[in-house]
């Protein structure tokens, strides 16, 4: 039969899969002018383009602490203390928008994927914040009661796109990699994280103009969370298909 087999988990990426990134970073921002006695908007777009080289800092390893060493280099785009990055980060955790931080379609996937029975896991990567917080996000938004396993970067000592944080989570759900359909929004660290690690994978891309693109026979692109049970439909109708041919 190969290596086809049915899908028994799902593991999702949080920030610009789950969470938009963007909401909070201007909830971070707002926080962050009052602190400085700063214009939001000018603090925004400097906390933005620190947020683009954080994480192309990380994805080549030039991160040892990233959790102090991101927040540094936040301070330093901002022109402000490392506390002033963490002061603002907690005050934000306070705010009632916080409440209001998920992508519409996020609870109906959640939802529909709990239905049909897979298991359900975040693996997140962690910058200036624990992944603590992610998961105090998660439960603010009414989401944290969905997964079984919340898997983040500062706690294991793995990080995506390394095959070890989706083997790890592939492990601790009680089955195998290619059982396990990882989604997110990175080409680099979600879609080939998860397939070199030997998951089946699907790349969220909201603005995409189709609802879903196979682009391998492990991988696809989907412009909805709630197309996710027909991927996994897709890839458990290969092996209904793979069991005919080979018995």
């Amino acid at each position: 039969m190969g290596d086809i087999t049915m899908i028994k988990a799902v593991s999702l990426d949080v920030y610009n899969t789950l969470i938009d990134l963007s909401k909070y970073y201007t909830l971070i921002s707002e926080e962050i002018a009052r602190i400085t006695n700063s214009d939001p908007r000018v603090v925004g777009e400097k906390i933005v383009r620190a947020h683009k080289e954080a994480l192309k800092h990380r994805l080549f390893g030039g991160f040892k602490r990233v959790i102090i060493e991101s927040a540094d280099m936040y301070a330093k785009s901002l022109g402000v203390r490392r506390e002033d990055i963490y002061r603002a980060i907690i005050r934000t955790l306070d705010r009632d928008e916080i409440k209001d931080l998920i992508f519409p379609d996020v609870k109906e996937a959640l939802r529909m994927l709990k239905e049909k029975n897979v298991l359900i896991a975040t693996i997140g990567n962690v910058l200036s914040w624990p992944g603590m917080v992610t998961r105090y996000l998660l439960d603010k938004n009414g989401v944290l009661e969905y997964f079984v396993l919340t898997v983040f970067m500062d706690e294991v000592g793995y990080m995506k796109p390394q095959k070890e944080i989706f083997l790890f989570t592939a492990e601790q759900l009680g089955i195998s990699i290619d059982e396990l359909l990882h989604v997110g929004d990175s080409p680099e660290n979600d879609l080939a994280g998860a397939l070199l690690a030997g998951a089946k994978a699907a790349l969220i891309n909201r603005g995409l103009n189709v609802p879903i693109a196979r682009i391998g026979r492990s991988a696809f692109i989907i412009n909805d969370l709630r197309k996710l049970v027909d991927v996994i439909d897709e890839l458990n109708k290969d092996e209904e298909i793979g069991k005919k041919v080979f018995t």
